[in-house]
């Protein structure tokens, strides 16, 4: 009886034992893996999935048609090695394994990469911002080479597309040639595949940036993925005074409004310019100021007569402090006075007031253009 229960006393003591350290050795094992900048996102086909380094300055958009089999998505980082005339101010590796194990390294749509970049980085490498280009690592001819890529000295994000994957690094090439400058304005048709969760890059590579909420492709129109709430796709024009155009395809019964926005600084903290068209086909103007307070009645409104649920084409012309908005061509608001933009609102964006718990009803983008005023 003695030796049975030094034998229980001892079995309780090993459960006890392990059971304090399994979870430690576990979550040793998971803080090892952020520290080495791994992480893993699990990939079904026919939905987009996302996946962020540990300090959010790598992200990876994985487009839903990018795979027909189920996969798990990797980031870890390397040290970052300069090649040639390529310097490079940050280095990971993306993989990509089957259900089966095996690696995958090509995809059926590309996928996209951001790299957030610091000041730091920049005077590093000894560049300009908009030298900064995303490279992949060539091991047969041991050198760096770029991948499509865009910058956004706004929101410092270097941006790049590609269908493989290897060892890839963001960096550039010091004395390099200029880039060519991407002129001002903006042009997008949405003419791509069906993503529910990404909206992409305009025709001239400008990243689309969305303000938390969710949009994507659907049908080669602009939509959102969002319920019930306000929400925005904003570009950066790199210009104040805007005329922008937008195409917009109201649903059937729908409620709520649809529009563009302008003057808008990167934190939309200011000077925020509304413009919207309701299911009812009026036009409505409204402001956001200085202080981040909606004006509490639009500053201007116009009924248009238009019949609802039919595709219309709003136009409005901002110059300086003067504004004006078109209907299918018709004047509806003409040299409205509104704020003046402060430097830096460059901004201009689709938006939409999805107040209704039916996605079916909440309206499309078909184009949006802007060009200087």
């Amino acid at each position: 009886m003695k030796m049975v229960k030094v034998w229980g006393i001892g079995v309780l003591s090993l459960i006890l034992l392990l059971a304090a350290l399994l979870p430690a050795s576990v979550g040793a094992q998971a803080g090892a893996d952020a520290a080495r900048g791994s992480v893993r996102s699990e990939f079904v086909p026919g939905r987009a999935a996302r996946l962020r380094s540990p300090d959010s300055r790598v992200t990876l958009d994985v487009p839903a048609g990018a795979l027909a089999e189920t996969a798990t998505f990797s980031h870890v980082d390397v040290e970052p090695t300069n090649l040639g005339s390529v310097r490079i101010a940050r280095a990971f590796r993306l993989t990509a394994t089957a259900a089966d194990g095996r690696a995958i390294t090509r995809f059926q749509s590309p996928l996209t990469i951001s790299v957030a970049y610091s000041e730091t980085d920049i005077q590093s490498l000894g560049i300009v911002a908009s030298a900064l280009r995303v490279y992949y690592h060539d091991e047969t001819r041991a050198a760096w080479v770029e991948l499509p890529s865009t910058v956004d000295t706004t929101a410092r994000l270097v941006v790049a597309t590609t269908d493989h994957f290897t060892h890839l690094g963001a960096g550039g090439e010091p004395g390099g040639p200029t880039p060519t400058p991407v002129p001002p304005g903006a042009s997008d048709a949405f003419e791509r595949p069906d993503d529910p969760i990404f909206l992409g890059s305009d025709d001239a590579g400008r990243h689309w940036i969305t303000d938390g909420t969710i949009w994507g492709i659907c049908g080669g129109a602009a939509c959102v993925a969002s319920p019930e709430t306000d929400t925005y796709a904003r570009i950066d024009t790199q210009t104040t005074s805007q005329t922008a155009t937008a195409t917009i395809l109201p649903r059937a019964g729908g409620i709520g409004y649809a529009g563009i926005a302008m003057a808008i600084t990167w934190d939309w903290n200011t000077n925020l310019l509304w413009i919207g068209l309701t299911s009812g086909g009026d036009v409505e103007v409204w402001t956001l100021t200085g202080g981040g307070t909606w004006s509490t009645t639009a500053i201007a409104t116009a009924s248009t007569g238009l019949a609802a649920d039919v595709t219309r084409t709003l136009q409005a012309v901002l110059t300086g402090s003067t504004l004006s908005v078109t209907v299918d061509g018709t004047p509806a608001i003409t040299s409205l006075t509104v704020p003046t933009p402060p430097s830096g609102a460059t901004y201009a964006a689709i938006f939409a007031g999805t107040y209704d718990p039916d996605s079916a009803k909440w309206p499309r983008f078909a184009s949006f253009t802007v060009v200087p005023s």
